[in-house]
């Protein structure tokens, strides 16, 4: 890639501006349905409760109706919902929390032609000790890769401190997974994820939005 075309990716201070106001309703969306799980609650109930704080924002939610490529079945929800086993991409619907279960919720937010997309999991009451060091040690490696982030540097670079990091806490990252999510006008739906458990296809998921990992 030559410098124009490096310059031509670049955000100007306006963007910038755009990307961080939809970054901040995103961050009030996970913040509100994060503090609303509990044993009982509905993943369909917290995706509803997702859209009704994006629109009132004057957003949309990213996911809605996205598909990753032509014959896939657009996503039905404003959120992932993807509980215990389920890596990423769980579809919201009848399935209650109970204690003990881990979810994570996946969102992102288009507001004024501009995506952010941020996911957090959130322990529903207290969990055994090996899910409580799964979810400490994808924190550690949040924190390991973000002073990665700096100009010069390549996304792979970033990738590869997220694995040393969880492969160095007793986990894995799962490699059909693998890859970097960044903000922008494109909404691309590759991440690189951390499990104990490999990734398991939800019965319900449509055809194209997961693959199973047997190498866990």
């Amino acid at each position: 890639m030559g410098e124009t075309d490096v310059a031509a990716t670049l955000r100007t201070p306006a963007e910038i501006i755009k990307l961080r106001d939809s970054g901040r309703l995103l961050a009030r969306v996970l913040d509100e349905v994060a503090g609303a799980v509990r044993p009982g609650v509905g993943t369909l109930e917290l995706d509803g409760m997702a859209f009704e704080i994006i629109t009132a924002g004057g957003a949309r939610p990213s996911f809605l109706g996205y598909a990753p490529e032509p014959g896939v079945t657009p996503f039905p929800g404003s959120i992932c919902a993807s509980v215990n086993r389920v890596v990423v991409h769980g579809i919201p619907g009848p399935e209650t929390l109970a204690a003990r279960d881990l979810i994570t919720i996946d969102c992102g937010v288009l507001l004024e032609g501009w995506h952010t997309d941020s996911a957090v999991a959130i322990a529903v009451g207290p969990v055994d000790e090996r899910l409580a060091g799964l979810l400490l040690a994808t924190e550690a490696a949040l924190a390991d890769a973000i002073p990665a982030l700096q100009p010069g540097n390549h996304l792979g670079d970033v990738g590869a401190i997220v694995q040393e990091s969880v492969a160095g806490a007793g986990f894995a990252v799962t490699p059909e997974l693998g890859g970097g999510m960044v903000s922008g006008r494109r909404s691309g739906r590759n991440r690189r994820c951390a499990t104990m458990a490999g990734a398991v296809r939800a019965p319900s998921w449509p055809p194209g939005w997961c693959r199973r990992s047997s190498r866990l």
